[in-house]
């Protein structure tokens, strides 16, 4: 399990109400809770130890992953037909 705490953009990392310790109470509370990520103006990443320890993480794993991943250059897939991908976006721009 994931827990994700996303904040407002002004909120900071080390704030005494609303900081990364939230997320780490609530990653706490839940025991089946491996994995949690904070975001507001940056982002965290955190996993919790098998001993309840939490540590920083570099990542949260893809879906079906028990570990985040490094993306590697033979991964990458072009980008095809952008234009029309994002259409939706430039109709709501007025472009």
């Amino acid at each position: 399990y994931i827990t994700v705490e996303a904040k407002r953009v002004d909120v900071k990392p080390t704030d005494k109400d609303d900081g990364v310790g939230q997320l780490k109470s609530y990653m706490s509370a839940c025991s089946k809770c491996r994995h949690g990520v904070w975001v507001a103006s940056e982002k965290m990443a955190f996993r919790r130890l098998e001993d309840g320890t939490i540590e920083d993480d570099v990542d949260i794993p893809r879906f079906g992953d028990d570990e985040p991943t490094v993306p590697q250059f033979a991964g990458l897939v072009p980008a095809l037909d952008l234009k029309a991908t994002l259409h939706p976006t430039f109709r709501m721009s007025g472009e």
